[in-house]
């Protein structure tokens, strides 16, 4: 994951790798498309403002390779004195909640969010070279997330950061291996003896559940198909005694020998999350 903590202005050039004219061209188009992401209720940007917000966007963007985020932090020191993100990604589903509960859990207020998702053209390195206007149709997209939030130090910044990266990896997990993770619940469904455990299975995969993850945890303690955001921050979704304790459930001849599903509450919050 590439991260930078301060613009560059595009009349300046220089630290994001674009000429002046390309970098002048690229900051105009992501002003357009940041005006035209205002939702109702927005403040809206003053000039000045505006092209702030689009020469970090370009100086976080002017750079990326796919598969991979780009995020920048830095601390206005004008009149409007905030903390300024910027974070590019490849478009997919959970970005934006999952950014603003990472924000919101280390007790910060969101002063401004905008979201454009935009179609961009990169060279073989990753450059910016193009925003192309019109119909995005069969360009890449790009969500670019431009936020301000409270000021803090450095410290506080730097968890932040870690927040915003570790939210980030398991979107990106979990979106990946979505088809894997649905094959894996109607494998497991089809290994189910107990009918109405094996139907709720399919329901749950039939669009009623968004599933994060999935790992299959033996009694010696190996694992195997670990899937979604079990094989980044969720390493380890059940304590060991929670574990045992689920074993013991299966062993017991009271609860039937049919296998119905067993649920239990993890004591963990996911990073993962939309509305």
């Amino acid at each position: 994951m590439a991260a930078k903590k301060a613009p560059t202005t595009p009349e300046k050039g220089g630290g994001n790798g674009l000429s002046k004219a390309a970098a002048k061209a690229l900051a105009a188009a992501l002003a357009e498309r940041l005006r035209g992401s205002l939702l109702p209720g927005d403040t809206p940007f003053g000039e000045a403002a505006l092209g702030e917000a689009a020469a970090f966007l370009l100086d976080t963007a002017a750079i990326r390779q796919s598969g991979e985020p780009s995020l920048s932090l830095t601390t206005a020191t004008g009149e409007k004195r905030v903390m300024r993100i910027a974070i590019i990604n490849d478009d997919m589903p959970f970005l934006v909640d999952s950014v603003a509960q990472a924000i919101a859990a280390q007790g910060l207020a969101i002063d401004r969010l905008v979201h454009p998702v935009v179609p961009v053209r990169r060279d073989p390195q990753g450059k910016l070279t193009e925003i192309p206007a019109g119909s995005s149709a069969g360009e890449a997209l790009e969500s670019m997330i431009y936020l301000e939030t409270d000021r803090v130090d450095a410290r506080q910044r730097r968890e932040v950061e870690r927040a915003l990266k570790t939210a980030l990896a398991d979107v990106r997990a979990a979106v990946s291996d979505w088809p894997r993770l649905q094959e894996a619940m109607l494998a497991d469904a089809a290994r189910l003896s107990d009918a109405e455990g094996a139907a709720l299975l399919r329901w749950f995969n039939d669009g009623m559940l968004t599933q994060l993850g999935h790992v299959t945890r033996r009694r010696d303690g190996s694992q195997s198909a670990v899937l979604g955001i079990c094989r980044k921050s969720a390493k380890q979704i059940l304590a060991d005694a929670s574990i045992e304790r689920a074993f013991a459930w299966f062993d017991d001849p009271a609860n039937g020998s049919g296998r119905a599903p067993l649920i239990v509450k993890a004591n963990r919050m996911s990073n993962v999350h939309r509305r």
